[in-house]
């Protein structure tokens, strides 16, 4: 696929939106725009999930808009839309249930269902693509009662897509670094979690590619 031109929605968590990166410059869709040529939407917001989760911090509701909704509100004139999610499911316990054809918007094969049938009726002249989380500090323990290791959230992202035809640009199986590696932490996601500028290259060019093989 030929990417010079193309308008492209970047749909994820605080990543997307830029935490890490020493300036939104440093985001790896702003890499690709000034690499690649395209247009790049950022649609990323801090603590969502692509499920809906209600938590209660210090008596207060919190109720971070899932992408699994916010995927109404990406630009529809857009040529494509990439949805980079699944950490904060992870991370934040939610049910990672392993009921066949599940679409409930509280867990993850459910919510997955829910934005991606939602995807494909609301824009169904778009490109869809989904990235799977990369690899984060602690990711092989369960979060939560009814979560999974972080593998388990990346292999339904996987055959969860493939049901709605969507590609899957695997960055937990080829993002080239791990935080559980001490020096890979220091050099790419200091935090264990967000990539920094180098962590943000990376992930630019894997996608890139994987763009231009479309």
């Amino acid at each position: 696929m030929k990417l010079s031109g193309k308008k492209i929605n970047f749909l994820g968590d605080s990543i997307t939106f830029g935490v890490g990166a020493s300036d939104f410059s440093k985001v790896y869709h702003a890499l690709i725009a000034e690499r690649e040529g395209i247009e790049a939407r950022n649609f990323g917001l801090s603590a969502s999930c692509v499920a809906r989760l209600v938590m209660l911090s210090y008596g207060e509701v919190l109720d971070k808009m899932p992408m699994c909704l916010r995927i109404e509100d990406v630009d529809p004139d857009a040529d494509m839309t990439v949805i980079f999610g699944g950490t904060n499911d992870y991370g934040m316990g939610v049910p990672h249930s392993v009921r066949e054809g599940d679409s409930d918007i509280f867990t993850f094969p459910g919510a997955l269902r829910i934005m991606l049938g939602k995807a494909r009726k609301l824009f169904p002249k778009m490109d869809i693509v989904f990235m799977t989380p990369i690899h984060r500090l602690g990711e092989k323990g369960y979060s939560g009662f009814l979560g999974a290791p972080l593998a388990d959230y990346a292999e339904t992202i996987r055959n969860v897509s493939a049901e709605f035809g969507v590609p899957v640009c695997d960055l937990f199986a080829y993002a080239d670094f791990f935080p559980d590696i001490d020096e890979d932490r220091a050099k790419y996601a200091p935090d264990g979690l967000h990539p920094n500028d180098a962590g943000n290259d990376l992930i630019a060019q894997r996608l890139a590619g994987f763009l231009r093989d479309l």
